[in-house]
């Protein structure tokens, strides 16, 4: 490629016209369309945006504020960040054109991707012609385009096809040396824009480098060179990576088993057939039967139908040459890489503990689906390498079966990157920030403050996302991340991956109410307040409302409700607590209508109150299946129940409490609680809390937990307006609980 560079620059050209045609309305308005509103979309260019205006290094401070966040797990794109941060010392305001340098690095690395497509299929002798036309319908159907729509450190289309040409080039032994540096720079560049990168680098190289040594492509003798070589590039940028983190990341309780690994794999069906494709009509006949429920956006990596009928013939390809080439090579090694994808075996309930005995890297890589990008490549590439050879003796009738089988796969290819595109403008939006900016700055300034007289910036409906553990969702999330740009206050919610869970819990807590202490708040100036700040069309929940109800009303702009919010509005009411204790010190649960089970008498690794707690590897948990004493008929109960935040499983428990006719053999209610919804937090502990009604007094409650291991304490269920308080006198922390709320 190296040695004739003037067809690849028109193949470049070339390329970049026709990704100009197809995203033109895109790229003509690139500074003001946003792919995505919703989803990770503005997220991931308002970390970008905050961190290029106020932040530097490698710390970022416009969430999870005051503690911020190491840039590597905010999906800034860190290296891309700092390198717009030094072209901005020469263009000051390139940082106003943030959402164009995203959007056209996007779209027009897929033109890279044709032109790398080209000098790979060149390896395996492909005609420059041939190749080119090969590589269209490979360039259209790469699954990173889906991607473009919100994971914009992912949409690079370039990396994986300059991957396969480096590491192939080395295979061959063609310039060894220059092109392991080569691909050292490529994976170390891509893997500090996005952690995926390194673990597709690995998950490339390392099956393709064993593969090749079993088969004989490589004598580990004799080839020493190039196994140093490929070990080389993919052990560098690894090293230099933990060494990164190890330096610059201080949190040392990010969640170890994130949630999505089985939810997020692929199947047969996502990787050889399509919803638009060639057989989809097929599918249709079946009008009972759809293949793709349950299957995520991230499961979705066709490989075009074409090259789906030449890899499931593929068998009798290498029955028949009974030798294994290079092209073949790549296929074979990218087989088991492809059942990971597919999250085999650990989708087989009896298979899913051994997740959790992964190395704590792959772990992390919890969409396990873009693994499967790689098997993509390896089969387009071994279906183009196969198509021409069976072609290539070029009689009149094969040069037009060949023909036929690329505009059949480019039509298909076309077709499913115009749904894509269609997608993008579904679920994006123009927009532009200048005069919502103008707008707010003017309410702050009109009111006598400026952003640097605000603790931080609240919005509401209240968000809290990232640490695994708790999820606080707001259908507005972009709302709040522009209020945020446009005031240049940060945000004291967070939405990012990874994110300490004890800054997550110490933040929920503001969403606790007045029994629950707040020592979040001693993070922050007494003096100065919160903006909050709320949608003009946003209703709030009952806990929300209370809290915005404390504040003073700045002013109304466009979109929003800006709210000066003292800090006085997350009261701890610890005094109240001790005198309702005193009063109630006496309440016994044997002639109430309560029902509670302390677990003292379980073994536990951690308790909340106490001597145990109930400690669950499996589902269901029981905790309680019984009557409610001295209950009555139409009695309304609260249930409580403290659950632990465990920072290796991958969720919160989920409580279902079924009130049951024993007689009809019937549940007549029941209702779901979510820990992952509570902001009633002490420490490490998450109150889970509800109402229900007990039509009939002789009707019996069955409680329920569910997690992959779930630990809960102090559970109550208690009649509205009963009080009920229990002690332990040898504990050194709190000694008593009033309503199960800790008394200090």
């Amino acid at each position: 490629m190296l040695h004739n560079r003037l067809p690849y620059l028109i193949a470049l050209l070339i390329h970049a016209i026709i990704i100009t045609l197809y995203f033109w309305e895109f790229i003509v308005d690139a500074n003001i369309i946003h792919f995505s509103l919703g989803g990770d979309g503005f997220k991931n260019f308002f970390t970008m945006a905050w961190y290029l205006k106020h932040d530097s290094g490698y710390w970022f401070t416009g969430m999870n504020y005051p503690f911020g966040e190491n840039v590597i797990y905010t999906d800034n794109q860190p290296i891309i960040s700092f390198l717009l941060q030094k072209i901005a010392l020469i263009i000051p305001k390139i940082h106003d054109y943030l959402r164009a340098i995203i959007t056209l690095c996007n779209v027009y690395s897929l033109a890279f991707a044709g032109v790398f497509t080209i000098a790979v299929l060149r390896i395996f002798n492909l005609p420059f012609t041939i190749a080119f036309f090969f590589s269209i319908p490979i360039m259209l159907l790469s699954p990173q385009v889906d991607r473009i729509g919100g994971h914009y450190a992912l949409a690079y289309s370039c990396y994986l096809p300059m991957l396969f040409y480096f590491t192939l080039c080395i295979l061959k032994g063609k310039k060894v040396l220059f092109n392991s540096i080569a691909l050292t720079v490529v994976i170390l560049f891509f893997c500090f824009t996005h952690l995926y990168y390194i673990g597709l680098a690995i998950f490339f190289i390392i099956p393709l480098l064993f593969t090749a040594i079993v088969f004989g492509k490589i004598k580990i003798k004799t080839d020493y060179t190039k196994i140093a070589a490929l070990i080389f590039a993919v052990l560098v940028p690894f090293v230099l990576l933990k060494l990164f983190i190890f330096i610059s990341d201080p949190i040392a309780d990010r969640p170890q088993a994130p949630w999505g690994f089985v939810f997020t794999r692929t199947n047969f069906w996502g990787v050889f057939v399509h919803p638009l494709g060639l057989f989809s009509e097929f599918i249709n006949i079946f009008k009972n039967w759809d293949p793709f429920i349950g299957l995520s956006g991230e499961g979705i990596v066709f490989i075009g139908t074409v090259p789906a009928f030449v890899v499931m013939l593929s068998p009798v390809y290498f029955l028949r040459e009974r030798k294994i080439e290079t092209h073949t090579l790549i296929l074979i090694s990218s087989i088991p890489v492809l059942l990971y994808a597919m999250a085999f075996p650990f989708f087989i309930p009896k298979f899913e503990p051994l997740f959790y005995k992964l190395p704590a890297g792959l772990k992390q890589m919890r969409a396990s689906g873009r693994f499967a990008w790689i098997f993509y490549y390896s089969a387009v590439y071994f279906t183009a390498v196969y198509i021409y050879r069976f072609f290539r003796d070029k009689t009149f009738s094969k040069s037009w079966m060949l023909a036929v089988l690329v505009i059949t796969w480019f039509i298909e290819s076309s077709i499913i990157n115009t749904n894509s595109r269609k997608d993008f403008k579904k679920f994006g939006a123009r927009f532009d920030l200048k005069e919502e900016t103008k707008e707010l700055n003017q309410l702050i300034s009109k009111y006598g403050k400026q952003a640097s007289d605000f603790n931080g910036l609240l919005f509401l409906p209240f968000f809290l996302n990232g640490s695994e553990k708790l999820q606080f969702e707001t259908p507005h999330l972009a709302t709040a991340m522009q209020a945020s740009l446009a005031t240049d206050i940060p945000m004291i919610s967070g939405a990012m991956s990874r994110t300490s869970l004890t800054q997550t819990l110490m933040i929920a807590v503001l969403m606790g109410d007045r029994f629950i202490p707040k020592p979040f708040l001693e993070y922050f100036d007494i003096s100065k307040n919160f903006l909050a700040v709320t949608r003009n069309d946003m209703d709030l929940n009952e806990r929300e409302k209370e809290i915005i109800s404390k504040a003073k009303f700045i002013g109304t702009s466009s979109w929003f409700n800006l709210y000066d919010l003292p800090l006085s509005a997350f009261p701890y009411h610890k005094d109240t607590l001790l005198n309702l204790l005193l009063q109630h010190s006496d309440t016994s649960s044997e002639s109430q209508a309560v029902a509670y089970r302390s677990f003292d008498e379980l073994n536990s690794s951690v308790s909340f109150f106490g001597k145990g707690a109930l400690e669950s590897f499996s589902n269901p948990a029981f905790l309680f299946n019984d009557h409610i004493s001295n209950s009555s008929d139409g009695d309304t109960y609260e249930f409580s129940v403290w659950t632990f935040a465990d920072n290796t499983t991958t969720s919160m428990p989920a409580l279902y409490i079924s009130v049951v006719d024993e007689k009809a053999n019937a549940t007549i209610e029941s209702h779901e609680f979510l820990a992952k919804h509570s902001g009633n937090i002490i420490e490490s502990w998450v109150q889970v809390k509800g109402e229900f009604k007990l039509a009939k007094k002789d009707y019996k409650v069955n409680v329920v937990g569910y997690a992959d291991k779930g630990i809960y304490d102090e559970m109550l269920i208690r009649k509205k307006g009963v009080n009920f308080t229990s002690s332990d006198l040898n504990r050194d922390y709190f000694k008593h609980l009033y309503n199960n709320y800790p008394v200090y």
